[in-house]
């Protein structure tokens, strides 16, 4: 996956690293848990350091916006835990400044994104944290201006477009997730962000619980021609002595009129085989 343009803007080139202490680099909630790595590829990390060191070609990413002044990391968490588990403090960096930290994200995700496969788990969080960022009140002139890969995003599924775009997935996924974050439960949500199951899976157990909700409500809710038929055949003391009972009225007026209409089907079954005598 190529690396898409971002509205950051490097103070250091590639070949204009420079060297910093880890014991003094900060981090960001932000960017902390964005794309997290397996145990065994941060094993294999730590292995790979105590054998080779630290890779220069490999520098970790700072970046400042407006509102975080100091620099944090944005790219190379797993890099830090395992050089600083081996006992490497000075790495090579470099540090970006943007204009805002939603164009902060988008370079986080296109960094983190061009190195690795990414999951469903992934896609999950990286959609968590760009929608966090466009919610009503917190979207900034920078936002709307920042760069896009594809068309003008016009139509139903301009916002989910435009969101698949910048995380690197298809749409539809997109819709999904926002399903998911929107109607899961927690458990659910939190096995999608972990990856103990997809995105399709969760989509399908919430639309099978919704299914089952409405069926649920269509079968206890009363029709009109049903009121109706109550209303000519039960008085309102009737209605008031089942409110006595507690629960559900509509639901026990069903009942009562379902077990009403088949015992009339079995007397009217039992007259019609009565033998003449």
């Amino acid at each position: 996956m190529p690396i898409r343009k971002s509205s950051a803007s490097t103070e250091a080139g590639p070949d204009q690293h420079r060297i910093v202490d880890l014991n003094h680099v900060r981090t960001h909630p932000m960017f902390v848990d964005l794309l997290p790595i397996s145990e065994d590829l941060k094993a294999s990390l730590v292995q790979s350091m105590r054998a080779n060191g630290y890779y220069a070609s490999e520098p970790i990413v700072l970046a400042t916006w407006p509102g975080q002044e100091e620099p944090v990391l944005i790219d190379g968490h797993a890099r830090r835990a395992a050089a600083l588990e081996v006992g490497i403090t000075a790495v090579p960096a470099v540090q970006v400044r943007s204009e805002s930290d939603l164009a902060v994200l988008q370079l986080a995700i296109n960094l983190q994104t061009v190195r690795r496969r990414s999951t469903d788990g992934a896609y999950y969080r990286l959609c968590c944290q760009y929608d966090s960022l466009m919610e009503p009140g917190r979207k900034s002139e920078a936002s709307k201006e920042l760069p896009t890969r594809v068309g003008n995003y016009a139509g139903r599924n301009a916002s989910a477009r435009k969101t698949a775009a910048i995380i690197g997935c298809n749409y539809k996924k997109v819709d999904k997730i926002r399903k998911i974050r929107r109607d899961g439960t927690p458990e659910i949500q939190e096995d999608v962000k972990n990856d103990r199951i997809g995105i399709n899976k969760a989509y399908k157990l919430i639309r099978d619980m919704e299914i089952g909700e409405d069926e649920e409500k269509s079968r206890r809710k009363l029709s009109k021609a049903q009121i109706k038929a109550m209303r000519s055949v039960l008085s309102e003391e009737n209605f008031i002595g089942l409110e006595a009972f507690g629960g559900d009225l509509g639901s026990m007026l069903n009942q009562a009129v379902e077990r009403f209409l088949s015992s009339l089907q079995e007397r009217r079954r039992g007259q019609e085989y009565e033998p003449n005598t």
